[in-house]
């Protein structure tokens, strides 16, 4: 996989050296993150270039510096990030960059977003990005050439990089995930008496309730945070008397939310995946709830794509849908699950009847919405409450297992060439 870009940047004036993070040194010189997140290095001569020989000597915080952006396009006639090697990208890269695995969205690279709001993949040589990475693969360390989309892509490969099939547009960064395989979780429980219906392991409950039981566990080689619905004892409900909990279940569905801080709109474009065993007879689900089109104002719905004994259920903002998989069949087996909001509204959903990486490709789509309900009139707008939903009904004491859930966004760069 290789690829190719165009853009222009707004950006604020060098803020306050009060609100910059600490200097910190590379290479030759030092360099720190300016309160509106541009990249500054240390200068020689009052702020025009960078001091590529200074002493070890930690700068004072009001020493003077050349801020990548709208301070070096004032100086030099370009901010910096549009430039292929250019030490604004390769700084950034090596200290602050936030770099994560975009396999599970279907492209195998580390990718991280610049303070322009380009996505950038890891490269050795800011031309090629490094893909075929394998899960598990470690973060990208210093030296750093990362090949930015926008302007440097295009400079790079002398293409623009806004085609809807370009890998810019395409790929997604992975803006929340929680992997239950990770270490941090082994101590971690589900606080039923929390907040309105419980929270723990990342989730929070619903009005439905979560389940009764949660615990970590390994199936089938793979981690995962294994629930079950069984009835309430007398003495759980009366541990948690003054919550949802405190009565007997008259609910079949178990909820769980997911809130993700920056709430989205349709220009985002969220991507979410999820690996789940799923045990024979059981159902489980991964929705989004969303505000959408209707009738000239606007509705609420709960969409997501499901797993049903019936069959794979595709909900939309208007009904259900049904398309089935001889692995239903299957006495369980672990499932990938997908959703995609697209350009206009669209809702695309995925299921792979085993445990990949990403579900994303064309064999494991199942339906798109609006070919589904064969209109284009309600459409998706934007988030409703939680980010993701996770539903499931379960058997008496017959598990499901969430192994890990992925969620992602578009760059302020990719939205900026929609």
């Amino acid at each position: 996989m290789n690829k190719a870009a165009i853009i222009l940047f707004s950006f604020l004036l060098p803020p306050l050296a009060s609100a910059a993070t600490p200097w910190k040194q590379w290479y030759g010189t030092y360099v720190r993150l300016e309160d509106d997140g541009n990249i500054a290095c240390l200068s020689i001569d009052g702020g025009r270039n960078c001091d590529w020989n200074y002493p070890n000597a930690v700068p004072a915080a009001s020493a003077p510096r050349l801020v990548c952006g709208a301070d070096h396009k004032s100086k030099w006639s370009i901010t910096g990030y549009e430039t292929p090697r250019h030490w604004c990208n390769r700084a950034y890269a090596d200290l602050y960059a936030d770099w994560k695995a975009a396999n599970y969205f279907g492209f195998d690279v580390y990718l991280s977003v610049n303070p322009a709001g380009e996505l950038m993949c890891n490269s050795g040589d800011s031309m090629e990005c490094w893909w075929n990475l394998p899960l598990g693969a470690p973060a990208p360390v210093k030296p750093v050439e990362p090949l930015a989309c926008g302007p440097m892509s295009e400079a790079v490969w002398g293409a623009a990089s806004n085609d809807p099939s370009h890998w810019c547009q395409q790929a997604r960064r992975v803006t929340h995930e929680l992997d239950y395989s990770h270490p941090m979780w082994a101590n971690e429980s589900f606080a039923y008496e929390k907040g309105w219906a419980g929270t723990g392991f990342g989730l929070s409950g619903s009005q439905r309730g979560a389940p009764e039981v949660m615990a970590l566990k390994e199936k089938n080689g793979h981690k995962g945070l294994a629930i079950a619905s069984v009835e309430r004892s007398a003495e759980f409900m009366k541990r948690y008397a003054n919550t949802i909990y405190g009565v007997p279940d008259k609910e079949l569905q178990d909820d769980f939310m997911v809130y993700v801080k920056e709430p989205w709109t349709v220009e985002d474009e969220p991507v979410a995946t999820m690996h789940v065993y799923l045990s024979r007879t059981n159902v489980t689900s991964l929705r989004m709830p969303v505000v959408f089109n209707i009738d000239g104002g606007t509705g609420r719905a709960w969409p997501g794509i499901w797993l049903t004994p019936s069959g794979i259920r595709m909900r939309t903002t208007r009904g259900d849908y049904y398309t089935y998989d001889t692995a239903l069949n299957d006495k369980g087996r672990w499932w990938t699950l997908g959703l995609k909001v697209v350009a206009g509204g669209d809702l695309e959903y995925y299921a792979a009847p085993q445990w990949i990486a990403s579900p994303f490709e064309p064999r494991f789509l199942r339906g798109k919405m609006n070919s589904l309900l064969g209109t284009t009139q309600y459409s998706l707008l934007r988030q409703n409450d939680a980010t993701l939903m996770i539903s499931n009904v379960m058997q008496e004491g017959l598990e499901n297992i969430i192994g890990d859930i992925r969620y992602g966004v578009k760059t302020e760069g990719q939205k900026r060439r929609r």
